[in-house]
């Protein structure tokens, strides 16, 4: 289902604020976590949101799952990204030359866009593999 695609977007828009909140009550009591941790953080919810999605699929095999996981894989994956992204634009603006704070940032989001970017390009030029679901069942 297509309505799947707007859940990032929306749990972007709402677990920022819960976060924004959690982490000012946590440096208000003198427990602020360090840019680096906050990344780490995130990288391991990230990680263990592909975890989540990797069980699910071995369970279910060649059945479907249910459509709530989809949704538990979209809320913690967004709150992963939650943890590196802003903590990752702040850090490039904060420790850029003073007058290239624009710039870093630009990189940032460069980097992200090649990301996206070439392996689409890579499987659309005829050189790399042509994925599909069934390709990418273990079963037969």
């Amino acid at each position: 289902m297509t309505w799947f695609q707007s859940l990032n977007p929306l749990l972007v828009i709402t677990l920022t604020q819960l976060l924004q909140i959690y982490w000012r009550r946590k440096a208000a009591a003198g427990r602020e976590t360090f840019a680096r941790r906050k990344m780490a953080i995130g990288a391991l919810i990230v990680a263990g949101a592909y975890l989540l999605l990797a069980t699910v699929s071995l369970l279910a095999g060649t059945s479907r799952a249910n459509w709530f996981w989809l949704v538990l894989l979209f809320v913690v994956l967004t709150i992963g990204e939650l943890y590196i992204l802003p903590t990752g634009l702040g850090l490039f603006a904060r420790l850029a030359p003073p007058r290239l704070g624009a710039t870093t940032v630009a990189s940032w989001f460069l980097t992200i866009f090649s990301a996206v970017f070439s392996p689409a390009l890579w499987v659309h030029s005829g050189v790399g593999p042509v994925i599909t679901a069934s390709s990418l069942s273990w079963r037969d």
